[in-house]
């Protein structure tokens, strides 16, 4: 309680993708406080090699490019902004939807940044249906990892027929809906009336 994220552990990875709360377009970043591993990182995103051409690790292309850094900039200077915008849209739709739907407890002293908000315990094909009627865009939530082609191709002991139940019965009933800092109280509205109309 009262710590930021980025110094609460050894390592700590974010994503700058398109959905998150700080975007740069694409990229991310790793904060640590262990000097070998901040040197290593250094490398690897450099194609494992710091000028010498000589990879130490395995490495990728993982520098930012300008753009993104004025895009990452922006996303910085208006944040406070696109929060507090999220938490009103999400705190008005559980306050529409909370007689027929569950959603995803987030911890006391925890500040979520709502990347995405979800109902859970639903019919999956029903509420989608109802969803594209009404144009509203939605989506699952993110097959669970034991489920992805390659890992269950590919990692021990996923290549074997296994089940997290948990796991699956959060895919399979469940839905990410809007709740961006863009929508407006008619389309929430419109979601909240869709949803419950169900």
């Amino acid at each position: 309680k009262g710590k930021k994220s980025g110094g609460l552990e050894y390592t700590e990875c974010f994503s700058f993708s398109a959905t998150k709360a700080i975007t740069c377009g694409e990229g991310g970043i790793v904060c640590t406080d262990d000097k070998k591993l901040y040197n290593q990182l250094k490398h690897m995103r450099n194609y494992g090699f710091q000028g010498d051409y000589n990879s130490k690790y395995i490495g990728l292309n993982g520098k930012f490019s300008e753009m993104n850094a004025i895009v990452g900039y922006h996303s910085m200077n208006i944040l406070d902004d696109v929060l507090s915008q999220k938490k009103r849209n999400v705190n008005i739709l559980k306050e529409n939807l909370k007689e027929k739907y569950k959603f995803q407890e987030i911890t006391n002293g925890v500040d979520s940044s709502y990347k995405d908000f979800i109902l859970l315990d639903i019919d999956y094909e029903k509420v989608s249906k109802a969803l594209q009627e009404k144009d509203i865009q939605h989506k699952r939530y993110f097959l669970p990892l034991h489920m992805q082609e390659f890992v269950k191709k590919n990692i021990s002991p996923f290549h074997y027929d296994v089940s997290f139940l948990d796991s699956e019965k959060v895919y399979n009933n469940s839905v990410c809906i809007p709740a961006h800092a863009k929508l407006t109280d008619d389309e929430i509205k419109t979601i909240c009336e869709t949803l419950n109309n169900i």
